[in-house]
């Protein structure tokens, strides 16, 4: 039964809770996770605009936002046991890259914030 039905997951600005289970969160794993909240799908131009910084390259925001995506994509389903995010290429154009929420699992922002 638990395996059709969706899982929802609390999010607040240091936390992601849900399934009894609670994980803390950076603030950059917080903005990504609050894209989520309001859309299954996401641009990756979206994502990177959560770490252009003013000083630094392009390649250093594209690197850090990958590593931020796996390690946040790791630290969730160690603790949940269950895949959240993945990437495809948009089917338009495949330079595109897009950001897919798990269709089992919705994220709830916590109002409380």
């Amino acid at each position: 039964y638990y395996r059709r039905v969706g899982q929802t997951y609390i999010l607040n600005t240091d936390s992601l809770s849900g399934s009894g289970k609670s994980i803390g969160l950076m603030k950059n794993e917080y903005d990504i996770l609050k894209l989520f909240s309001e859309k299954r799908s996401v641009s990756n131009s979206l994502i990177m605009d959560i770490f252009q910084e003013e000083n630094k390259t392009k390649d250093f925001a594209v690197k850090k936002k990958n590593k931020t995506i796996l390690s946040l994509e790791n630290k969730l389903s160690i603790i949940f046991k269950k895949s959240f995010i993945t990437k495809r290429k948009s089917k338009s154009d495949s330079r595109q890259l897009n950001y897919f929420l798990n269709n089992k699992i919705k994220i709830i922002e916590d109002s409380n914030d």
